[in-house]
């Protein structure tokens, strides 16, 4: 059974790898992101990451509710990273 922590620290993961492609392809608003969150969870599934009994479609949803929280990170390197 996969423990709590486990999946948050796979989310985190999974964001992270999210953000980078992002960078990687220059494309920065939510539709791209959205899109990013989709491939990037297929990728897994692909390479057997995942599998077809983790809740994917929680975690794709869970994945593109932290929209705003890209939107603030981006505002903050536009503003220089002060806080």
């Amino acid at each position: 059974m996969v423990q709590e922590e486990d999946i948050h620290i796979n989310l985190e993961s999974i964001f992270q790898e999210v953000l980078a492609k992002r960078q990687e392809e220059g494309a920065f608003d939510q539709e791209s992101y959205d899109q990013f969150v989709e491939d990037v969870l297929e990728e897994k599934l692909d390479r057997g990451e995942l599998h077809d009994d983790d809740d994917i479609e929680n975690w794709t949803e869970q994945l593109k509710s932290r929209w705003n929280e890209v939107e603030e990170m981006d505002a903050e390197k536009e503003d220089g990273g002060s806080i």
